[in-house]
């Protein structure tokens, strides 16, 4: 400036720098992001003792190619079993300016790489499958795996470590007593199976086998065996058996024995009676009196009354049952 001296220049470009050189020059600094090629104008404004003024400059930013980046490091590792089908690997690439990438074997080495064949690459998205691990596989295998741009690459370790077969532990039952005891006929009863343990630390399932009589119920989740025999069903034991499986071949069975013994139909039957003779008949329930009991016993009797009376009952149950295990709690304790 002729008239006067420069005290600054300044420029419309975000995060672009300008340093006084001292010798009335200044220095432009910018470094542009991977998404910025092309051409764009830069506006200057010149600050002086007389006044600012602006100058335009044309600014070219060439089209430069990144290299592939590996955001989980360059190398990756993974260990495999003998007999097992391992999970599907992906490797994980990036690319700022949005190229494709591949993913070989590393082409150069000498001699020349080669996955084995229970071993798979995707080239174009880089995921790993495996068949099943052969029993002769060898204890280590190392590979380099090459991801292009094409035109700039980087190179991945890839390393997979073999382990030998570990034995399967079946599951451990809990100390038990095979006579599950007696349910009277009529009548609902609730048993606790014990907890099995794994030594391998396996997830164990437990499965009601397909012998148990139907009035069985066996709530899986909460291991609770339910009884609820109907009055044709006194006078024998039946077994109850449930398996318990860790998922890899492990299995035990709990064989049980329930004894169903011969209840009094009657009794319960007048006990009814007994709790609802003095109803009020003029709230329209006919289940009042002497005359409730004649038309019971008119409609089939004691015995067909009282297994009426089970299925209402069992019912009921069963829906207190599933709401109690449904909230968290548990529904009774063995008797």
């Amino acid at each position: 400036d002729p008239d006067g001296q420069v005290t600054g220049i300044t420029s419309d470009l975000m995060g672009a720098t300008l340093t006084d050189n001292g010798d009335g020059t200044w220095q432009f600094s910018y470094t542009p992001g991977y998404d910025e090629a092309g051409e764009r104008d830069v506006v200057f404004t010149i600050q002086s003792q007389t006044g600012d003024f602006q100058e335009t400059s044309h600014l070219i930013i060439e089209n430069v190619n990144t290299i592939p980046t590996l955001p989980n490091g360059e190398s990756l590792n993974i260990d495999v079993t003998k007999g097992e089908t391992p999970a599907p690997v992906q490797i994980v690439a990036t690319d700022l300016d949005g190229d494709s990438l591949t993913y070989v074997l590393d082409p150069a080495l000498d001699p020349p790489q080669q996955f084995q064949s229970w071993m798979h690459l995707n080239q174009d998205t880089g995921l790993i499958t495996f068949d099943k691990v052969p029993d002769d596989a060898l204890s280590q295998y190392v590979y380099t795996i090459v991801v292009s741009d094409g035109v700039n690459e980087i190179n991945l370790a890839f390393t997979i470590d073999v382990n030998e077969v570990l034995p399967n532990n079946p599951p451990t039952l809990a100390e038990y007593s095979a006579d599950l005891g007696s349910v009277e006929e009529g009548t609902t009863r609730y048993f606790y199976l014990p907890e099995a343990e794994d030594a391998d630390g396996d997830e164990l399932t437990y499965t009601l086998d397909d012998s148990a009589p139907e009035w069985i119920t066996f709530y899986s989740t909460a291991k609770i065996i339910v009884a609820r025999p109907g009055y044709e069903d006194a006078g024998a034991d039946y077994p109850i058996v449930v398996h318990v499986s860790d998922g890899r071949g492990g299995t035990a069975t709990y064989n049980y024995m329930l004894d169903v013994t011969e209840g009094d139909p009657l009794g319960a039957m007048l006990g009814e009676y007994a709790a609802t003779r003095d109803t009020d008949s003029s709230s329209g329930d006919n289940r009042s009196g002497d005359a409730w009991l004649d038309g019971v016993l008119a409609r089939g009797g004691v015995v067909g009354r009282m297994q009426y009376l089970m299925q209402v009952d069992a019912q009921r149950e069963e829906e207190r049952v599933q709401k109690d295990l449904q909230e968290g709690r548990t529904p009774i304790q063995e008797e």
